[in-house]
Parts: C-alpha cells; sequence; structure tokens
C-alpha cells in the first residue's frame, strides 16, 4: 500500500542580515510606539521581527521572553 505523502512546502529563502543601521531605526522606533505597555509591545515586535522581516525564528522569539 502506498501511503500519501504529506504536501511539500515551497522553500523560503533565508532573510537578508540585519544591518546595525536597520536595528538601531527599529528599537528607536519601538521605543517610540510604547503603547501598550510592555504587552503591546511584544506583539509589534512578534508581528515585525518575526512574521514580516523574518528577522529571527519563533523558537528564538519566545525563547527570549
Amino acid at each position: 500500500m502506498n501511503k500519501p505523502h504529506p504536501p511539500q512546502t515551497p522553500p523560503q529563502t533565508p532573510p537578508q542580515p540585519v544591518t546595525l543601521g536597520q536595528a538601531f531605526w527599529y528599537w528607536l522606533k519601538l521605543g517610540f510606539i510604547s503603547f501598550g505597555g510592555p504587552a503591546g509591545q511584544i506583539a509589534i515586535m512578534h508581528q515585525d521581527l518575526v512574521e514580516r522581516r523574518r528577522w529571527i525564528s519563533e523558537r528564538r522569539f519566545l525563547h527570549a521572553l
């Protein structure tokens, strides 16, 4: 009996390395957007760093918390 293979996910290209300037401007912006306190900043950081920019992985983000 042939077992069905799980669906193949397309390979993702790794994100570009983050420059010091990019990191500086991101953290400066986050410092000014302190609305919502730590919980709000964590949500913004997750969306930006993990989902959109892909600077870090989900696992590393959760480990840093």
